[in-house]
């Protein structure tokens, strides 16, 4: 039997398919070999969860790193990324929260929001990080390619870095479609993200609101791991997946706005 593994799927995929498990959900050690055998031996089943029909959800961790991460399985299928229902959910990142895998420090909050610390500690763990500009105040921004809010934001920062006068850290994530996911893969795989990044947002489409590039179909594994990675650690950072989410020193202190605020301008350092 050929095990075949699929990085996204359509949103418009399980448009038949209520939230249950599937009749015949996999065991573990069915669902333990299928992982091993697609992943080359690169990830291990944890545990099992009740999917969508007709995948088991798994548990899954990264035998190297030992990062978490959400795979769905049948008993042939390997599929690794964003799952959107017809209704626009993103299943993928539901099961994140209910699972578990947001672990300390980043789901570390305190009643006012991320403390500074643990705030810190989880924009230095992101993943593929590259920067706009070379000089000036920093901020730190989690980018979807997809977004148009930020194509919004990329328009009042831009100018500034090149001048030399702002320094923006690009956080790639992967949220608000389908295939959001493996193009932030593409970008951040590139030898020059910044230049990408720039050719999407020049290409930008509002209608339908998507990215002016399209995803490689030959991404690299990793890469969508690691856009799964930050797209978890938005979610620990802003509350919620919602892009861009802007990280910005106000008053001595860093500040987390989810969105893009109306007076982004006067924020900026």
């Amino acid at each position: 039997m050929k095990t075949r593994v699929v990085l996204l799927l359509a949103a418009g995929f399980f448009a038949g398919y209520a939230l249950h498990s599937p009749e015949r959900p996999l065991s573990m050690s069915a669902a333990e070999n299928l992982i091993f055998k697609a992943s080359s031996g690169k990830a291990n089943a944890v545990s099992l969860f009740m999917g969508p029909r007709p995948f088991t959800g798994v548990v899954a961790k990264d035998a190297i790193t030992g990062e978490r991460m959400i795979l769905w399985v049948t008993n042939d299928m390997v599929v690794m990324g964003a799952l959107f229902n017809k209704e626009g959910r993103n299943l993928t990142a539901q099961a994140v929260m209910d699972n578990g895998l947001l672990n300390a420090p980043e789901a570390a909050v305190s009643q006012g929001g991320v403390r500074q610390k643990d705030l810190i500690e989880m924009l230095a763990s992101a993943k593929r990080v590259f920067t706009l500009g070379t000089s000036g105040p920093e901020i730190w921004a989690f980018v979807d390619p997809n977004c148009s809010v930020c194509r919004t934001f990329w328009d009042a920062v831009i100018g500034q870095t090149r001048k030399g006068k702002l320094k923006v850290h690009v956080i790639m994530v992967g949220v608000i479609k389908p295939d959001s996911e493996k193009l932030a893969a593409t970008i951040v795989s590139d030898p020059n993200p910044p230049a990408m990044l720039e050719r999407n947002e020049d290409g930008f489409t509002l209608y339908p609101e998507h990215g002016g590039l399209k995803p490689d179909e030959n991404v690299p594994f990793q890469a969508v791991q690691d856009i799964q990675s930050n797209n978890r650690l938005l979610l620990a950072v802003g509350g919620r997946l919602a892009t861009p989410t802007l990280v910005v020193p106000v008053g001595g202190n860093l500040q987390v706005f989810s969105g893009m605020p109306p007076n982004f301008p006067s924020l900026l350092p």
